[in-house]
């Protein structure tokens, strides 16, 4: 038979559509796979597949009134004990202990992610970081700093340890070094103001202003 006659019916087209994948019944989202059973890979068994997506089925099962109070019988935790004997939970687990964590710190070190450099990476600001810092960013500059604010973290309230805190230029201009627009903040509360920029330069704004207010009362 010459090629080309009948054409392939592929899809909505085909007499054999079923309506595609299974979407979520609560959030519409699709579901991955067609069959309405899947197979267990660690017990070799074929179970009933959700048709739910993993989070509406999480808040279903917290919702859901046969597990509320649910208590398990002596026998049922025996089995369920004996089918978790072996596995690497607690302490057995290696990749707590001090040794092991310190071998795979040394193997991760150096490596590299390309799909987390550059603009890649969520917290890409358009090469910020690159841009040079003024004459007067100095180390004495951040120390006077730091002894201005006592040593402590102004938004969490965090002493400074055996690791000195850092100092955040409020607007974001790196040029702009004069002791006013600069604050002494601990590492995760600079990394978490990096962040949603425009907010944070309004709160620092609002808190400049109350500051200047309080002194002014002091007067």
């Amino acid at each position: 038979m010459p090629k080309g006659i009948y054409k392939r019916l592929i899809g909505k087209k085909s007499n054999h559509w079923k309506g595609g994948k299974p979407k979520c019944i609560d959030c519409g989202k699709e579901l991955s796979g067609y069959g309405e059973f899947k197979k267990n890979q660690r017990t070799g068994k074929y179970f009933k597949k959700q048709n739910r997506c993993r989070k509406c089925f999480l808040k279903w099962q917290k919702l859901h009134p046969i597990n509320k109070g649910k208590k398990f019988s002596e026998e049922v935790r025996k089995r369920m004990s004996k089918s978790k004997m072996g596995m690497l939970t607690g302490d057995k687990n290696p990749s707590k202990r001090l040794d092991v964590r310190k071998k795979i710190s040394k193997a991760l070190k150096g490596r590299k992610c390309p799909w987390m450099e550059g603009s890649r990476n969520h917290g890409w600001n358009n090469g910020s970081s690159f841009e040079p810092y003024s004459m007067d960013w100095t180390e004495t500059l951040r120390r006077s700093i730091r002894e201005r604010d006592h040593y402590i973290c102004q938004l969490c309230g965090k002493p400074q340890g055996d690791i000195a805190h850092d100092v955040h230029h409020q607007d974001y201009n790196k040029k702009n070094c004069n002791s006013d627009n600069l604050i002494t903040l601990c590492h995760s509360c600079n990394s978490k103001v990096n962040k949603n920029r425009d907010y944070w330069t309004k709160y620092f704004q609002s808190r400049k202003i109350n500051i200047k207010k309080k002194i002014c009362l002091q007067q």
